[in-house]
């Protein structure tokens, strides 16, 4: 499923997040949830969002 790649590519990238799929959410709705702490830094956050721009899942 598409929520499993996507968390599966961005743990193999370093980024760890936490993919929300059924019975979590209803069917269809299927998410990522991000979790951002006062230790991230700018740098982090701007890799995070160069790995997302080259997804092609």
């Amino acid at each position: 499923d598409r929520t499993h790649k996507m968390v599966q590519y961005l743990f193999e990238k370093g980024i760890l997040v936490v993919g929300l799929t059924f019975p979590v959410v209803p069917r269809g709705d299927e998410t990522i949830r991000f979790q951002i702490n006062a230790a991230h830094t700018k740098a982090d956050i701007d890799y995070v969002l160069d790995v997302l721009s080259m997804y092609e899942g």
